[in-house]
């Protein structure tokens, strides 16, 4: 027996939820059941699914999508623009082009994720999620590429095959801790850094890079390699994210403790560290209905 009851408000309804909770995974599931709910125009109650079912279905997984990992809920990770600046917008992508528009985060350990209690809780998958709920209709995807440990040399060698291989249209790049531990020079480490953004620039990709996280008991070179990074980006025409000063002001602000954003290693960083970057790069990708191009910083002559 058809009930005649239509599911019209429900569209609305994901569409809130997605803000409210910034596309955290759990939210973007249970917003799909309902929106699966939705295109069916009328539900049949004596189907296998029948509406107080499918709903409960979709409550049970917002009861869990309400709960952000422990140390995320609130999170006061904002900061001035004197500490994370807006890259430059010259360039912005409008209307979707039908494609996705494709972010590859290239890096290691704080790319891929480890200290993060879900995969689904690295700062690249985050960052997919915010975007999505931050532009609505854009296709965006942010493919992880970090692996555990690499320098940026281990970088390049995998360049052709995890990056340029996906031809994608923007590459973030975080680059220089482990190169700093390593005992490594900075100026080598500048170098391939310079060379690696040239090619990925000359395939078509736009590059911004991500500095070195505040350590504790830092490495002796940890600053000349956050300075080695900056120079890099002047140099090749990459944008900066400088995620060091970013974590340093949360930490001397006392908006977070040193523990809320790096793990009990002292290394890798927290679920909270991970949500609160992933929040400021979306902050400085998405704006006014778009995504930011990153065009080269100002060179001085």
């Amino acid at each position: 027996m058809r009930t005649g009851v239509t599911l019209r408000f429900l569209p609305s309804l994901t569409q809130r939820q997605h803000r409210q909770f910034h596309g955290q995974p759990r939210a973007v599931e249970a917003c799909s059941v309902l929106s699966a709910l939705a295109r069916t125009r009328e539900m049949d109650l004596s189907s296998a699914t029948p509406l107080p079912i499918a709903l409960a279905v979709a409550a049970f997984i917002l009861a869990g999508a309400g709960v952000a990992p422990a140390g995320t809920q609130d999170l006061a990770c904002d900061a001035p623009g004197a500490v994370w600046a807006p890259l430059p917008d010259e360039l912005r992508i409008g209307v979707s082009t039908g494609r996705p528009w494709t972010i590859v985060a290239l890096g290691s350990s704080s790319t891929q994720g480890i200290g993060a209690s879900d995969p689904r809780l690295t700062y690249p998958a985050q960052l997919e999620q915010l975007l999505l709920s931050r532009l609505p209709g854009r296709r965006v995807v942010v493919v992880n590429k970090g692996i555990g440990g690499e320098t940026v040399a281990d970088n390049l060698l995998r360049l052709d095959r995890d990056v340029l291989a996906l031809q994608p249209d923007l590459v973030i790049w975080q680059v220089g801790t482990n190169d700093a531990l390593r005992g490594l020079e900075p100026p080598t480490v500048r170098d391939e850094i310079v060379a690696g953004v040239t090619r990925l620039r000359a395939a078509g990709s736009r590059v911004v890079l991500m500095d070195p996280q505040p350590l504790e008991p830092a490495p002796s070179d940890l600053a000349a390699m956050a300075e080695a990074v900056h120079d890099a980006a002047r140099q090749s025409g990459a944008g900066l994210l400088p995620r060091g000063a970013l974590m340093r002001y949360w930490i001397d602000s006392g908006a977070m403790a040193a523990a809320d954003l790096i793990g009990g290693d002292h290394l890798h960083m927290t679920d909270a560290g991970y949500r609160c970057l992933a929040e400021r790069v979306a902050d400085v990708l998405a704006g006014d209905g778009g995504i930011a191009a990153i065009s080269a910083p100002a060179v001085a002559p």
